[in-house]
């Protein structure tokens, strides 16, 4: 998955873009992430809470102006073998933005996992708290018909 993303928080932030796989609300999402921010160095979370989604992109926020304003969040998203029915399910994503040039960015990698054995049939990607915004894109790609 491919994504050039904004969102219509009005936090002047980024936020992350989540999928559930299959329908799945419940907690049964784990995420891990390593990332630096231009302006305060490298963090990490390590992950072993319940999530309600996997973490698997970033997106900007422009409506608040600022530095943020017309910025896209972009991000490369993997999900290792979605359809093998004997393992619960891994995401990988590589993901950035910059603020309009003005010296602040944030880089990140991230995993999720999905607790869950089943194929992923189907996959709901939003922004938790917020909506994508106009010119925002996804692509799948890669998919086994």
């Amino acid at each position: 998955m491919i994504a050039k993303a904004n969102s219509n928080s009005g936090y002047n932030s980024t936020l992350g873009i989540r999928a559930r796989f299959n329908g799945d609300t419940g907690g049964n999402y784990e995420v891990s992430n390593f990332y630096g921010l231009s302006y305060a160095g490298p963090d990490s979370n390590a992950g072993g809470t319940a999530e309600t989604g996997a973490d698997i992109g970033i997106a900007s926020d422009g409506d608040t102006g600022g530095n943020m304003s017309g910025n896209y969040g972009v991000s490369i998203c993997t999900i290792l073998d979605y359809t093998n029915i004997n393992k619960f399910k891994m995401t990988r994503s590589f993901e950035g933005d910059d603020h309009n040039n003005t010296g602040y960015y944030r880089l990140q990698t991230q995993a999720s996992v999905w607790k869950n054995t089943s194929a992923i049939t189907s996959m709901t990607v939003y922004i938790s708290g917020a909506d994508f915004k106009q010119y925002s894109q996804i692509a799948l790609y890669g998919i086994r018909g």
